[in-house]
């Protein structure tokens, strides 16, 4: 397939990663309000792939703060492979679901 830095290329968008007090909880959140396979749970970090990452970054902040979670960190990283290949998959999927629905 290529070296990481290529698989990486692979990847459209951001990743922003956040911590908080409650890492599941704030994943289930998340998973309401962005796309399928978008959130990731990464041992206490939790991954937001999204092509408007300032945007996203002001979704996740109201939408547990609603829920009483407060971030402690919240920034853009560089993706991780797991991070690509969820979204290739994710876009995969995707793409198929919208052919399916074409037919």
């Amino acid at each position: 397939m290529g070296t990481p830095g290529e698989v990486k290329g692979l990847m459209r968008g951001s990743v922003l990663e956040l911590r908080c007090a409650s890492p599941r909880r704030a994943t289930e959140l998340l998973r309401a309000h962005f796309p399928t396979g978008n959130v990731g749970l990464f041992g206490d970090r939790v991954h937001v792939a999204t092509a408007t990452p300032e945007t996203a970054a002001g979704i996740i902040e109201r939408a547990l703060a609603e829920q009483g979670l407060a971030v402690t960190d919240l920034r853009e990283i560089e993706s991780s492979l797991e991070d690509v290949f969820i979204s290739v998959l994710t876009r995969r999927e995707t793409e198929e679901n919208a052919d399916d629905h074409r037919n």
